[in-house]
């Protein structure tokens, strides 16, 4: 290398806060048009939801107009106060990546840390060119404003205030993204599927409002014709909510999450949910048929929904679409072989088919 093309000290230079979410904005979400936006609001709603699940939360709002996002909740807000440093908690939660804790060491508050789809809210402001928090914690109301990922006013509190939750306000920054056709339809289908896999959680659009008081079950009647079978539980730490129902004959059609957010490749609870079938099925039976076969047999027709929640759970990838974490799979095949067999037994037409299906064998 020649002397004149060395690097020195002097032209290196270090990112701080969000700088370098802003200048490599791929690394950290889609940015590709509509596709870019719509990551940024389930990054904040992904937010509200994990709350949900820490029974924390019952109400989620979200507003769209123009080319402003509205996100509002009645969880407990975020944090206030001052960390050991000195330095404005509020300010932290939404200026550094990385900013964690746990609720109950049983869900990741996302609040404070990358949620599952990303890198979790100080990438929302970073992207945006105006970005607003408003938190009523503990008695108190405060605010803060930034414009792409810097503090331009706050925080500072505001007065008392009688409510609890937060709202968030953003716009996209139109640099890096374009909202001018955004279009609200897969908006409102991953509102439903939330309302679905969050039953006590209510969902607005607008004036519309998501809510499925019944679950996943809900969702497996709405397609099939006959009987559903539902079972949710607490296996090892890991929750486990199933559900699903036998349709017209074709290839099984199976949705996946991990506490809520899609894993569109599987994994450990998926496994989990076949070998739970088989173990019912073959229930007393010293011989099991080999799991290809199985699925070939009662795959067919089949629709069913598997959602696993439990604390830091490990994917295959970045993109998590894939669940490893094998704890998964024997919180699911267990609660599936418990609840199964005496469910086929009081639904006697699913009883017969099943019993069909395995001498069939």
């Amino acid at each position: 290398m020649m002397k004149s093309e060395c690097v020195h000290e002097s032209d290196s230079r270090v990112l701080e806060g969000l700088e370098a979410v802003r200048q490599r904005p791929a690394l950290f979400i889609e940015t590709g048009e509509r596709s870019g936006v719509v990551q940024l609001l389930w990054e904040v709603v992904d937010n509200a939801v994990a709350l949900y699940r820490a029974r924390c939360l019952t109400q989620l709002s979200i507003q769209v107009c123009s080319d402003w996002f509205e996100v509002e909740d009645d969880g407990p807000g975020f944090p206030i106060g001052y960390d050991r440093l000195g330095r404005d908690t509020l300010e932290q939660v939404f200026t550094r990546l990385h900013t964690g804790t746990l609720v109950r060491d049983d869900f990741v508050n996302v609040h404070l840390c990358e949620s599952f789809g990303g890198h979790g809210l100080p990438v929302v402001n970073a992207l945006s060119l105006e970005f607003e928090v408003e938190t009523h914690t503990r008695g108190r109301c405060h605010r803060m404003k930034c414009r792409r990922g810097r503090v331009t006013e706050g925080p500072s509190d505001v007065g008392s205030s009688a409510q609890s939750g937060a709202r968030l306000r953003f716009r996209p920054d139109p640099e890096i993204f374009d909202v001018s056709s955004l279009d609200l339809t897969e908006v409102r289908r991953r509102l439903s599927e939330l309302a679905h896999l969050c039953p006590a959680l209510t969902l607005r659009l607008g004036n519309e409002t998501f809510r499925e008081r019944r679950g996943i079950v809900a969702w497996i009647e709405a397609k099939v014709e006959g009987p559903c079978f539902s079972a949710c539980g607490t296996v090892n730490d890991v929750v486990v909510d199933v559900a699903l129902g036998w349709g017209k004959p074709g290839p099984h059609r199976l949705l996946s999450f991990v506490g809520g957010h899609p894993t569109r490749a599987g994994g450990a609870h998926v496994d989990g949910l076949w070998s739970g079938l088989r173990e019912a099925v073959y229930a007393g039976e010293g011989q099991r048929p080999e799991l290809t076969r199985f699925k070939a047999a009662f795959g067919n027709g089949l629709l069913a929904v598997v959602n696993a929640s439990f604390a830091r759970p490990s994917f295959a990838g970045p993109t998590r679409a894939f669940l490893e974490d094998r704890k998964a799979a024997h919180a699911v095949e267990t609660l599936v072989a418990r609840a199964l067999p005496a469910w086929s037994h009081w639904q006697s037409s699913v009883g017969l088919a099943i019993k069909s299906r395995a001498e069939a064998q």
